[in-house]
């Protein structure tokens, strides 16, 4: 996959700030200030859309993207994602309505899981919708028997349902549950195991997990999520040779020769190199922010030249070296202000920058912070 131009623009309504762009298998959800909206990615026209009164909190895909969850303050609604079908409609106002595991619950392909406390024992429980699959419930506890402490973490692969908990001793275990039975498939100690010191920020990319110590999907230990086994466990990431991103079969890295030209690799986990593209320093910008790996090319985010912080599109096929297709985009994209690798990256990467069945999809985030209007790319 690669892109060349600009196919179309959606503007949210009313200009409410755009959160979030959703892979679904059908296309993309642009999570807003005001609800759920599907985008038809080859046109740019909005299939259906989905909200309450007031603000929608959260919008969240099932893990096999089949249905959206939305939720605010004053209900709950389950939609396929495909034709936006109401599937589960609820109008209740409440105190919580985030889908958190403290909260609502988590979305799973056929229910939420949430999680209560009796008799001082954590209990993970899941809620089917009607007619989607069958109840359960599963103990949070330690390897060791005793209840487990504060639940860290609660995350979904494609084939589970995952939980970072506190254990004895300061440790750590992470636990991994069958979505469709709550049945126990593996767990692993972070001290003992995992090997790591500070506390777990996993997050997952098809079926591997990711301990996110230095930003979004970026992070040197990585983890089998179907089995608990470490694919690797120190990852390089080091000056002139950065670690990008995760993904589900390798990894994206910059490497900077002593000429100043930025080598951009993808990766196996092993470290050999598969795909490479040469990029000239001053062009590129960052060199670690504000890009996107296809199967065709890199597109980098890269100043427009013009002596302002404005940022478009350039498109990088991998065997070349150098003078990259640029891609004029209708709206500003700046990089925020700041030394927080974290928040560059929110704003430039994954939700914001997004690769989805179709197109790949760019947020505007303009001087003023906007975050009103998307570009389908293809």
């Amino acid at each position: 996959m690669s892109v060349s131009e600009v196919a179309w623009k959606w503007n949210s309504p009313e200009e409410d700030p755009v959160f979030e762009v959703i892979p679904v298998p059908t296309g993309a959800v642009a999570h807003t200030s005001s609800g759920a909206f599907a985008i038809d990615t080859l046109t740019g026209e909005t299939l259906w859309s989905y909200g309450f009164s007031e603000s929608t909190d959260d919008v969240e895909p099932t893990p096999d993207g089949s249905r959206v969850v939305v939720s605010s303050e004053q209900g709950i609604a389950v939609l396929d994602a495909a034709s936006g079908k109401i599937i589960v409609e609820e109008h209740e106002k409440r105190e919580e309505y985030e889908l958190s595991l403290e909260s609502l619950g988590i979305p799973l392909n056929s229910g939420l899981v949430s999680m209560s406390e009796e008799n001082g024992q954590g209990l993970l429980t899941m809620d089917p919708w009607e007619g989607s699959g069958e109840p359960w419930e599963a103990e949070a506890s330690c390897s060791d028997g005793g209840p487990a402490g504060e639940v860290r973490q609660a995350l979904t692969t494609p084939t589970a349902f995952i939980v970072v908990q506190d254990c004895a001793d300061g440790d750590q275990e992470v636990v991994s549950f069958s979505p469709e039975s709550g049945e126990e498939l593996w767990r692993s100690s972070r001290d003992e195991d995992l090997g790591v010191s500070t506390d777990l920020d996993l997050a997952g990319t098809g079926e591997v997990l990711v301990h996110q110590d230095i930003s979004t999907l970026r992070g040197t230990l990585i983890v089998d999520a179907s089995t608990g086994e470490v694919i690797a466990d120190d990852l390089e990431d080091s000056l002139d040779n950065d670690l990008l991103r995760v993904l589900p079969d390798g990894y994206l890295a910059v490497r900077e020769d002593r000429d100043g030209n930025l080598s951009y690799e993808l990766r196996e986990f092993s470290g050999k190199v598969i795909e490479r593209t040469l990029v000239d320093r001053e062009e590129a910008g960052s060199a670690i922010t504000g890009y996107l790996p296809l199967s065709g090319a890199l597109v980098k985010l890269s100043p427009t030249g013009e002596g302002n912080d404005v940022l478009q599109p350039v498109v990088h096929g991998w065997g070349t070296e150098h003078g990259g297709e640029r891609i004029t985009v209708p709206f500003e994209v700046v990089a925020p202000e700041t030394l927080s690798l974290r928040e560059v990256d929110r704003v430039l990467g994954p939700g914001a920058f997004e690769a989805v069945p179709g197109a790949v999809i760019l947020r505007e985030h303009s001087s003023d912070g906007t975050t009103a209007a998307l570009v389908g790319l293809h």
